[in-house]
């Protein structure tokens, strides 16, 4: 057609179907040529996806950590009576499981076996140590960082193991008194921890009972309990369980 059309334009000059059919082609060839292209499909685009980097773990966030600490004690003199002090020193060992509750809380419960001397040897009349064994719990307070520093508290009951005698005076005699370290047993400390080592300074008391009563003794002419009271420099090591 596209011939015909080339040839009635440049042969037949005044031919009526001249322009109808050269239009014709025309369009034909527009047609033909719209239906040769190749189809472009829409293709969709994938979903967009955003990249959000991961939140850092906090190294100073040990909650639910567990440690068993492995401890040694050494109490000091309480100069000056203070505290009601009635052991000038004394000695402990022994363990607690730790729990940390939150990155500035934890939880403990532990025994030690403590002894407790005096120099005065007219206090004690038999044998330089009494001995019992406290089972306590404990509260700690702690700051973040690799090096800590922390407060805690201790509250528990002590178990007696054995029982000296006490000479309490009683006018110009001295009486003497079974006597055992049982009942309440207290402490408080402030420290500072660091890669697992624990190094803290503080005071504890623990009940002196009459034996053979199992009542608190008092001192002479006053009411004022007999209690060993000191102030001790403690040591211990914590070793994670989990």
């Amino acid at each position: 057609m596209i011939l015909v059309a080339f040839y009635l334009l440049f042969t037949k000059k005044n031919h009526p179907m001249k322009k109808i059919i050269l239009i014709l082609v025309l369009a034909l060839s527009v047609v033909l040529s719209a239906n040769a292209q190749p189809h472009r499909r829409h293709r969709a685009l994938p979903p967009r996806t955003y990249h959000v980097a991961p939140t850092p773990p906090d190294i100073f966030d040990n909650t639910g950590d567990i440690r068993l600490h492995v401890a040694g004690e050494i109490g000091f003199t309480d100069i000056g009576g203070l505290f009601m002090h009635q052991a000038p020193y004394h000695y402990s060992a022994g363990c607690m499981v730790e729990y940390q509750t939150s990155r500035c809380l934890s939880l403990g419960l532990g025994a030690d076996f403590y002894g407790i001397r005096h120099i005065n040897e007219k206090i004690f009349t038999s044998g330089n140590y009494l001995n019992c064994v406290p089972i306590y719990g404990n509260v700690r307070v702690n700051t973040t960082g690799f090096t800590k520093f922390f407060a805690e508290l201790q509250l528990g009951y002590a178990i007696p193991t054995n029982q000296i005698s006490l000479g309490q005076p009683e006018g110009t005699t001295i009486v003497q008194i079974p006597t055992q370290a049982k009942g309440f047993y207290s402490g408080a400390a402030v420290g500072i921890s660091f890669y697992g080592n624990n190094v803290s300074v503080g005071f504890n008391s623990i009940d002196i009972i009459n034996a053979e009563t199992h009542q608190p003794l008092y001192h002479n002419g006053s009411n004022r309990k007999v209690m060993a009271t000191d102030f001790y420099l403690r040591y211990s090591y914590a070793f994670p369980l989990n």
